[in-house]
């Protein structure tokens, strides 16, 4: 009887130990998700090609998790866009697959002229019609980008 009880109290430890470490993988996955998604919907990077080759009028928001000037960006684009209520006027690109091969990430820029992140851009006819990025000298200028949202 008392084997019977230590079996199944140590059984219970072993199942708490094992919630424990779901609930901590969760909570990592939870902090590598990025917020960006919650605020505006993805489009894969073969449908943002399919929708410029039609020649669809849209506003992208491009950039990566790995890149720390779009990671620290983004929480200012989320405020904006959620304040001028833009959630379904602006689609989110990831390129960070895309970033690690450099003969694709050349290709794409190379097409596009967008050649940094964080960005936002605007698409006519298949064709930048306008755009505000992130520079290396200067970084990110938030009010070009919210004057970018306000044109919208």
């Amino acid at each position: 009887m008392l084997i019977g009880l230590c079996a199944t109290i140590f059984y219970i430890y072993l199942l708490k130990k094992q919630v424990e470490v779901k609930v901590n993988e969760l909570n990592i996955e939870k902090e590598q998700y990025p917020e960006i998604y919650n605020a505006l919907n993805s489009v894969t990077f073969s449908s943002f090609g399919k929708k410029i080759k039609d020649g669809e009028s849209l506003v992208v928001y491009i950039g990566r998790p790995s890149c720390s000037d779009c990671t620290t960006f983004e929480p200012e684009l989320i405020k904006m866009i959620n304040e001028k209520k833009l959630n379904d006027r602006v689609l989110y690109l990831n390129v960070s697959e895309l970033k690690k091969d450099k003969g694709l990430w050349a290709k794409y820029v190379e097409n596009y002229e967008l050649p940094y992140t964080p960005t936002l851009a605007a698409f006519r006819e298949g064709k930048v019609e306008n755009q505000v990025s992130w520079t290396p000298e200067k970084g990110s200028d938030l009010k070009a980008f919210e004057n970018f949202l306000d044109a919208l």
